[in-house]
C-alpha cells in the first residue's frame, strides 16, 4: 500500500528521498508493546500516506517525519543515529515530536503542545496525522479513562492545530472524536 501510495504522490528526487526514509524505516527493530515490529510498522506507513495526500504541494520533509515520527520512542536509536541516516532537521523534529511518558500530568500535556505549536509546520503535520490514525484503534483499548482522555486531548490540541494548519481536515476530525465517544470499547 505504502510503494502504491508513494508512486501516486511522488517522482523524480522526492520519490527518491521518500524511498530512502522508507527503506531506512523498514530495518528499525521497533519495540511497541503488543505489537510485532511489522504490525508496528503499518501506523507510521499509514501516516506518511495521509501526509502524501493531505498535504499539497508535496512536502517531503513532512512525509520523512511520517515514516519515522516515533522512532525514539518505539527504537533504541539515538539523535545521532537518525542524523547519520536521514538529516539533522528530520532529527530535530523527530525529538520535538517525542513524549516523555514519565511526563503525564496537565502541566507537562499542555507544555508538549505548547512547544509544538512553536515547532516547524511539519512536526504539527504529522502530530495530527499520528492522532487521526490512532482513532481508528482507539475504541480496541480497554480503559474508559484512557480512552476519554485521549479523546480530551485531541479536541483540545489537535483540532486547533488542524484549524491552522490543515483546515481541510477539521471537520472530519471533529466527526471521528464524536464517532469515537459514541462507539466507546468494542473489545
Amino acid at each position: 500500500m505504502f510503494e502504491a501510495c508513494l508512486a501516486a504522490h511522488a517522482s523524480g528526487k522526492d520519490y527518491d528521498r521518500i524511498l530512502e526514509a522508507y527503506r531506512f524505516a523498514k530495518t528499525i527493530e521497533y519495540t511497541h508493546a503488543g505489537l510485532s515490529p511489522a504490525a508496528y510498522l503499518a501506523h507510521p506507513l499509514r501516516v506518511a500516506c495521509l501526509a502524501m495526500r493531505a498535504v499539497k504541494p508535496l512536502d517531503v520533509e513532512t512525509v520523512v517525519v511520517a515514516l519515522v515520527h516515533n522512532l525514539f520512542e518505539v527504537s533504541g536509536l539515538s539523535i545521532e543515529d537518525m542524523t547519520k541516516s536521514l538529516s539533522r532537521p528530520v532529527a530535530n523534529v523527530i525529538s520535538i515530536l517525542t513524549v516523555d511518558r514519565r511526563l503525564a500530568s496537565r502541566t507537562d500535556t499542555e507544555a508538549y503542545y505548547e512547544r509544538l505549536g512553536r515547532a516547524p509546520r511539519p512536526a504539527r503535520i504529522v502530530k495530527i496525522l499520528d492522532k487521526l490514525d490512532n482513532l481508528f484503534l482507539l475504541c480496541l483499548n480497554p480503559d474508559d479513562a484512557v480512552r476519554s482522555a485521549y479523546l480530551r486531548d485531541v479536541e483540545a490540541f489537535i483540532l486547533p492545530m488542524a484549524a491552522r494548519d490543515l483546515p481541510e481536515l477539521s471537520s472530519y476530525l471533529r466527526f471521528l472524536i464524536d464517532d469515537c465517544r459514541r462507539l466507546g470499547h468494542r473489545g
